[in-house]
């Protein structure tokens, strides 16, 4: 993918968007956020991004599957939602993904709160650590 980061010249292309994903950007932009297009080579390669009070968004396009996903505010780094709810809860994060309604659903609950999460950046590295070695069933070093 190109690296024009938010290049304001193009517009969000949603034409290849699950609906879930149409959901997710109706909320983000109900609440006055500003979703802008991080990166783009078509509809089915692109980063569109957000910046809101919980943090930033991040709904990547990679060979047209939809991806989500949450930085901490002052963060460069994105988790999903496992990652984020294993450090919530102290719970093993999960091996299997979320469904992309499970993950919008949970953006959409987290904007429309009015608690900000706090973000462990550590915990949420190990939790996605876990789990991409656990998939590949590879010992944790």
């Amino acid at each position: 993918m190109s690296e024009d980061l938010g290049r304001s010249d193009l517009a969000v292309d949603l034409t290849e968007a699950p609906s879930e994903i149409c959901s997710l950007v109706s909320a983000i932009t109900e609440l006055n956020v500003t979703l802008v297009v991080a990166s783009y080579d078509s509809a089915n390669n692109q980063l569109l991004t957000a910046q809101s009070r919980v943090g930033r968004i991040d709904i990547l396009v990679d060979r047209g599957q939809w991806l989500v996903s949450l930085a901490p505010n002052g963060s460069r780094e994105s988790f999903d939602m496992a990652a984020w709810e294993a450090c919530r809860t102290g719970a093993d994060v999960p091996l299997t993904e979320n469904t992309l309604q499970e993950q919008t659903l949970w953006l959409e609950q987290l904007l429309r709160s009015d608690i900000v999460q706090a973000a462990d950046v550590e915990c949420l590295r190990r939790a996605r650590k876990t789990r991409a070695y656990g998939r590949l069933h590879l010992p944790l070093s």
